[in-house]
Formats: C-alpha cells, structure tokens, sequence
C-alpha cells in the first residue's frame, strides 16, 4: 500500500491546482519450491486513477492497473 497526502501543482498558467490525496493498493501471490518459483503481481489493484509524486508543468497520471507474473528457474 502507497499513501500519499494532497499537494498543490503549479502549472504553467497562473492558477494553482489542488491535488487530493490519494492511496494505491498493490497485491501479490506466489510460489516456491526447490528449484523454481512463480509471483503474479497486481499494481494498483482497485484501477483508481492516480496521479504522479510531482506536478510542475503537467499534472501526470500513473498507468492504471499493472499484471506482472514472473518466473524464476534455478539449475
């Protein structure tokens, strides 16, 4: 879970804009045994849309959900 409190971006133009807080909730499972393992990752898992750490000129949003699945071999 990431937590974030609101700030306020400062665009190009001379109006400000308030950014509110916001939570992104990420979720995992996964496998081991002896010589492999498997992890399926969610990023945000709800698919709020969030936005980015910083706002100078633009006010960036995050991608929505993210599915990651990775496999490990050992020999």
């Amino acid at each position: 879970m990431t937590m974030r409190s609101g700030y306020t971006a400062l665009p190009d133009t001379d109006v400000l804009g308030r950014i509110a807080g916001q939570t992104r909730i990420d979720a995992s499972i996964y496998y081991k045994s002896r010589h492999w393992s498997t992890t399926l990752g969610i990023k945000n898992l709800f698919n709020r849309r969030l936005y980015r750490d910083f706002a100078a000129s633009t006010m960036g949003v995050e991608p929505a959900r993210a599915l990651l699945l990775i496999n490990t071999f050992e020999f």
